[in-house]
């Protein structure tokens, strides 16, 4: 019987690389690696194999956080990486992958730093009324971002109205039949 053409296709030890190739292939890394260290804003247009390395990104990062928007999301998904950027730059949850944004403890912490963000968390997160009593604390204005169960409870929602009185016209039509809410709403 002739020869299976797959079998005789298929390596039967890994392929020689071409002379020099490692070394090419360090050099690749290494120039890339300098001119990182050099000028960290150059990450956003290095090839998908740098931008996608760990230690690269980590040491670019630890010159411009601000490279983390700009990171595939393979390394914007690392929990590690990604507590550390957002704490350093709470402005960057923005570009955090959902997975990230849904970590209700790194939320609080973020939240804690610049409610704002509360924005673009996802609906899980907006939901949560114990991270919106904390950002409506600090922001009553981002009452009407949380989601409607969240709006619906009384002990969230005057607080917020509270607070910021414009937030009244946000108030689920329960609410707003209710007397606590009666003077807001006038």
């Amino acid at each position: 019987a002739p020869p299976d053409a797959a079998k005789l296709m298929a390596a039967s030890a890994p392929l020689p690389l071409p002379f020099g190739a490692r070394v090419v292939r360090g050099d690749f890394v290494e120039t890339w690696g300098q001119l990182l260290d050099e000028q960290p804003a150059l990450y956003k247009d290095a090839p998908e194999a740098i931008r996608g390395d760990r230690a690269t990104a980590w040491g670019v990062f630890r010159l411009d956080p601000d490279m983390y928007a700009e990171a595939p999301e393979t390394i914007r998904a690392d929990p590690v990486v990604a507590r550390e950027m957002l704490l350093a730059r709470p402005y960057l949850y923005f570009y955090a992958p959902e997975t990230i944004r849904s970590d209700k403890a790194l939320c609080k912490e973020v939240f804690s730093l610049l409610p704002r963000m509360f924005v673009y968390a996802p609906p899980s997160v907006r939901a949560d009324k114990e991270l919106a009593r904390l950002v409506l604390g600090k922001s009553p204005d981002l009452f009407l971002h949380a989601e409607e169960e969240v709006r619906s409870d009384a002990s969230v929602a005057l607080p917020a109205v509270t607070a910021s009185p414009a937030m009244a016209k946000f108030l689920p039509k329960a609410l707003a039949a209710d007397p606590s809410f009666a003077a807001f709403l006038r």
